[in-house]
């Protein structure tokens, strides 16, 4: 089989897709501006994000008008995905600024309670947009099995299938409704592929084992920095570590996931563009740090 082409499942214009940034923007500054100040620290920076997401729009709707500007579309990419992110994991942490409160008992801290909304929010966003739409884990298998393509015959390539594969055993898309190439997905072999040698082998085995180490790493750094962080005020609550660092890490990443998916799908960015480990991390290390900057705050390190 061949690359299964995305744009032949993703009918949308350049005009509908400007419409639906704008429209997201819009809805997400409006939430910014209009929700209190639960964080001394971060406030400010939720109502900068919110004015840089709108005009961040605004340029990208600029740039499309202007045949001469086409870049803007890709070096404005990163900032609308991070203050997109930013904002959401704002308004969690609002929202579990005000439910806190009402939770008797084990009374989290509304940094904890925010992440465990945001959380809840990715995953719950992957089963609401697969019921109504259908189309995330069809998108998702035919990105997952153009990867295995390209790395066909190497370890990367056989990771590369496996997603794809349960990527479509859990569309909701009926089968009598999956593409014609999509349905021949299930019968390929992992183990049938072209002569690689065994230097391209090596290559890519390397490259597997440092991907999977920068996700370690990234998925670990929130763990390292809160022990760093309560260990200033208090003997380091282990249990609390892993509850707050783990919750971090997952919200950040699915969230930032979830949002390169809404952008590609519907927005001006390529949907070829949804993986990009770099980005990824460069985005939750921003994340993290602004978070941190909040627990430290929280915690009465600083601004209190």
């Amino acid at each position: 089989m061949t690359n299964i082409s995305l744009g032949n499942y993703i009918e949308i214009d350049k005009e509908s897709a400007i419409g639906y940034e704008i429209t997201f923007a819009a809805l997400l500054a409006t939430a910014l501006l209009f929700v209190p100040n639960v964080s001394t620290p971060l406030y400010p920076v939720a109502i900068g994000s919110a004015f840089l997401l709108l005009t961040t729009t605004l340029v990208r709707r600029m740039s499309f008008l202007n045949p001469y500007s086409k870049d803007l579309l890709r070096s404005t990419t990163p900032l609308l995905v991070i203050s997109t992110a930013f904002g959401l994991l704002y308004l969690t942490l609002v929202l579990g600024s005000f439910t806190q409160p009402y939770i008797p008992f084990v009374n989290p801290r509304p940094s904890t309670l925010g992440l465990l909304y945001a959380v809840a929010f990715c995953l719950g966003f992957v089963l609401l947009y697969e019921a109504l739409f259908r189309d995330f884990f069809l998108l998702i298998c035919i990105f997952a099995y153009n990867q295995h393509l390209e790395h066909q015959g190497t370890i990367l390539g056989r990771i590369a299938l496996t997603i794809s594969k349960k990527s479509l055993s859990s569309s909701l898309l009926p089968k009598s409704e999956w593409p014609k190439e999509v349905r021949k997905i299930q019968t390929v072999d992992s183990q049938s592929s072209p002569n690689v040698s065994v230097r391209i082998r090596i290559l890519h085995l390397i490259g597997t084992l440092l991907a999977i180490l920068g996700i370690v790493l990234i998925f670990s750094l929130p763990l390292v920095v809160f022990y760093l962080l309560m260990s200033m005020v208090a003997s380091p609550n282990v249990t609390s570590i892993i509850i707050d660092g783990g919750l971090l890490a997952i919200a950040v990443n699915y969230l930032i996931v979830s949002l390169r998916f809404l952008y590609g799908r519907y927005g001006q960015t390529p949907f070829t563009e949804i993986a990009s480990p770099k980005r990824y991390m460069y985005y939750s290390l921003i994340l993290y740090a602004l978070y941190f900057i909040h627990v430290a705050y929280e915690q009465g390190l600083f601004l209190s």
